[in-house]
């Protein structure tokens, strides 16, 4: 995964400079190629290496521009994406091995942060155009705020599926209210040959965010199991 979003990171800048420049149909196309080939290449991998190769590859398919809100939205992104990401690598080990829920009790009560996804997407739109003036930062401020705040309340709640499950919809809701905002945000403060751009800033910002988190987890792994950071990663690339 990590990998992924590192290939996925890189490439954005350079995708966002190039659409600016040549417009989005001929490389949506392009893009859209590529990612079905190196989709397919990854199941036809027979080695570790060679899965590394196309999952790279997978992730390199998707004007000078300066602005600190544009670099704001982007770091505020990573740390966003960073905590969606441990909610969908370790809720399913997190429920069976310290909560103690059956298999298809995880199955059930992990999908909720995603049902309650939709409906926190859907109501910040609404909410930011309605009753904000399309103005997307205090949309995000609740989310990271309320984020935090259902972290340390998934921590220390009881064992109870139905409470737990409203619990992680509830905490998805509220992760999303201002989670498409970063996408939308650069369009009220760029122009249109600058967006492209500062989209992928944005973006960048939002990838190496889940790309940093992936790795500070492992080392807190690593660490706690008594193995050190450098020799996991010496097996995983050996």
């Amino acid at each position: 995964m990590s990998i992924f979003l590192l290939a996925y990171a890189t490439a954005q800048l350079p995708a966002g400079f190039a659409v600016g420049r040549f417009g989005v149909r001929g490389l949506f196309s392009i893009a859209m190629i590529g990612t079905s080939v190196a989709t397919g290449l990854v199941g036809t991998a027979t080695s570790l290496l060679a899965l590394k190769i196309y999952r790279f590859a997978l992730g390199n398919e998707p004007i000078s521009f300066r602005s600190w809100n544009i670099w704001g939205c982007a770091l505020g992104y990573s740390f966003q994406l960073g905590i969606s990401n441990v909610l969908l690598d370790w809720i399913p080990t997190y429920l069976i091995s310290v909560k103690h829920f059956s298999v298809a009790g995880m199955g059930v009560v992990a999908a909720a942060p995603w049902v309650g996804a939709v409906f926190g997407n859907v109501l910040g739109g609404y909410v930011s155009d309605r009753f904000l003036g399309r103005r997307r930062k205090p949309g995000m401020m609740l989310s990271a705020l309320a984020t935090a705040i259902m972290m340390a309340a998934l921590i220390n709640s009881p064992a109870n599926p139905v409470a737990y499950g409203c619990l992680l919809l509830l905490t998805g809701a509220l992760l999303s209210f201002g989670f498409s905002a970063y996408m939308v945000y650069p369009m009220s403060i760029a122009s249109k040959q600058a967006f492209p751009v500062a989209s992928a800033i944005v973006n960048m910002g939002g990838q190496l965010g889940g790309l940093l988190h992936r790795f500070s987890r492992e080392s807190c792994l690593t660490r706690m199991d008594g193995t050190t950071f450098s020799a996991s990663w010496r097996s995983v690339l050996s």
